[in-house]
């Protein structure tokens, strides 16, 4: 990795964490995991490995769960031993998943120690508000990219989600956002942002916020250029996809495992995402109090259209292991990020009718909601899949209560 001495700290930094000590991602985007390397018995040069993940597959194969941006804070959670110190466990608030037998929230993951600084050494804490699913927050002073950036100083390409703090005095350039960030000797320095490639969500309605998020989810599934690709785990956009995938097999002693690569060589992090982490990364971008990183903790969360009430944009489609989102009711269409196992592999928007077969309205998907009888889901060449009960979950239901019962953020 390039180290950079301009105006972001960006490159590797040799730090000691300790336990309940809270550090800044100092990269683009850094890929999370479960269990350490260590647990798969790769104790040699783990960054390799981290870089290499495929981008979809056995999750023996692509250990990425999650990933996590720059400027982002978390929490170490204990001192890494000796067997895998290249590593370091910790904890976030920006959002949590769930297990099919405990809907505890959980946000512990495993990440290369070398993508983070310690608060401590920054000699300016000039970084947005963290999100934290716990508690309510201001994000007033504080916008987000809802377009990767690239950065003509550092050389480098930000993801969409990444927030920056707002310098107080924003009048002196009218198309751009004066921001803070921090240097390669850990100072706070000014930097631009084109607005047209950010957002500062803070005053907006509920109902503003939803829109939003609609209106991104339609973006994304038509960029002007190539496409965002299905990332298991993935929670960033960074690039646009051209090229087309390949399906490979790894074999250990005793089994062979599928992934799916992309022809053209990529060096991870990769970007992309799967179908929950699209969901919130643009709600979150939206400024939607929105922190379920997977289809359990989505379903345990937001609760199911009732009787009387109609569909709304936003509203998801939960089927078992997949979300989706309405984002035209009166025209059928939906978004998603699909896998490349069922032929697409990249976030698109489609009509209903070419996800369940003999559902071509919202209507059928309505009466299949409230009868619970299974619908056959199909793969990009028309064929069926799977036969699911379909749940319609409705977005608003967040302003509700939030995962703890408490009131959600307005």
């Amino acid at each position: 990795m390039k180290k950079f001495f301009v105006l972001m700290a960006i490159g590797p930094y040799v730090i000691g964490l300790k336990a309940d000590q809270h550090a800044v991602c100092s990269v683009p985007v850094a890929d999370l995991i479960g269990e350490p390397l260590s647990a798969h018995h790769i104790k040699h040069n783990p960054a390799h490995y981290y870089q290499t993940f495929p981008i979809n597959g056995d999750p023996v194969v692509v250990n990425r769960i999650s990933q996590l941006l720059f400027n982002e804070i978390v929490t170490i959670v204990d001192q890494p031993e000796p067997h895998h110190e290249d590593e370091v466990c910790v904890r976030l608030t920006q959002h949590y998943y769930c297990t099919l037998f405990d809907s505890t929230p959980r946000n512990t993951y495993w990440m290369l120690k070398k993508n983070l600084i310690p608060l401590g050494q920054l000699k300016s804490n000039q970084l947005p508000t963290p999100i934290d699913y716990r508690t309510p927050s201001d994000h007033a002073a504080v916008i987000t990219l809802s377009q990767p950036w690239f950065d003509k100083v550092t050389h480098q390409r930000y993801a969409a989600g990444t927030r920056f703090r707002l310098c107080p005095d924003q009048k002196k350039y009218s198309s751009y956002y004066t921001v803070y960030r921090f240097t390669d000797q850990k100072k706070s320095a000014v930097t631009r942002i084109p607005k047209r490639i950010a957002l500062q969500t803070g005053n907006l309605t509920a109902d503003e916020h939803i829109a939003l998020f609609v209106r991104l989810l339609k973006e994304y599934a038509h960029p002007d250029v190539g496409y965002i690709p299905y990332a298991w785990g993935g929670m960033s956009a960074t690039d646009f996809y051209t090229s087309d995938y390949q399906e490979k097999t790894v074999k250990t002693k005793n089994n062979q495992y599928a992934y799916i690569s992309v022809k053209k060589p990529h060096e991870g992090p990769h970007s992309g995402f799967d179908c929950s982490s699209l969901i919130m990364r643009l709600a979150q971008i939206a400024g939607l109090p929105f922190y379920y990183r997977n289809t359990l903790a989505i379903n345990n969360v937001l609760r199911p259209l009732k009787n009387g009430e109609r569909i709304e944009p936003g509203d998801i489609i939960s089927i078992r292991g997949h979300v989706m989102v309405i984002v035209d009711p009166h025209r059928n269409r939906i978004v998603e990020a699909r896998t490349q196992t069922h032929g697409y592999g990249r976030v698109h928007e489609l009509p209903i009718k070419k996800i369940f077969a003999q559902t071509h309205t919202m209507h059928d998907v309505l009466q299949a909601h409230f009868t619970k009888n299974p619908v056959d889901r199909l793969d990009a060449k028309g064929n069926v899949i799977a036969q699911l009960p379909v749940t319609i979950l409705k977005l608003r239901s967040i302003y509700e209560k939030n995962n703890n019962g408490l009131p959600a953020q307005a």
